[in-house]
């Protein structure tokens, strides 16, 4: 979706003043006005309304949003990896090893099993991002190893879904949009 430009609504409104003005020079004007008025207001609508753009479009997105929710829930050195050789790991802190999935398929066990061996390595705690939730497997893996898991929104908002998760959102929660 994209945004309507200001001026095009307004732009809509004149046309329709103009043919209703022409219209109600003739016979049946109630007709012709209420129709004018209808089309008026839709066009306001479209001026007052803005029609929203999802701030997550592509993986690049989905990788920031994970960064900037990190950075509001007060980790230090957030950091995204960028490149291909960093391991799975895609967003880096102080305190965690972040992988952020933007996919159409729920996220599985074999990715939570890459990132805690990835997280292990760097000594860090194990968090999960994923546009697309993620298996019940991945799930249970993620209860058993205490890795993070976070769901985004195409706004860009993210949600703990399990205790390890919940415990950092605890501390941040008026921090996250739309809460």
């Amino acid at each position: 979706m994209r945004f309507v430009p200001w001026w095009l609504g307004v732009a809509l409104v004149a046309v329709v003043v103009a043919v209703v003005a022409a219209f109600a020079a003739q016979a049946d004007q109630r007709t012709q006005v209420a129709m004018g008025i209808a089309a008026s207001v839709v066009a306001a609508l479209l001026i007052i309304r803005r029609v929203r753009r999802p701030r997550i479009r592509d993986w690049r997105d989905a990788e920031t949003a994970a960064a900037r929710w990190l950075r509001k829930a007060g980790c230090r050195r957030v950091s995204l990896t960028g490149g291909s050789a960093d391991g799975g790991i895609d967003v880096i802190t102080a305190e965690w090893a972040v992988q952020v999935k933007h996919t159409t398929k729920r996220v599985g066990r074999p990715a939570v099993q890459q990132l805690v061996g990835a997280a292990l390595t760097l000594d860090r705690c194990p968090a999960l991002f994923s546009t697309s939730g993620f298996s019940a497997p991945a799930r249970v893996y993620a209860r058993e190893h205490d890795v993070a898991l976070f769901e985004l929104d195409l706004d860009g908002r993210a949600y703990g879904i399990n205790g390890p998760a919940r415990r950092v959102g605890k501390r941040t929660r008026r921090l996250l949009p739309g809460r």
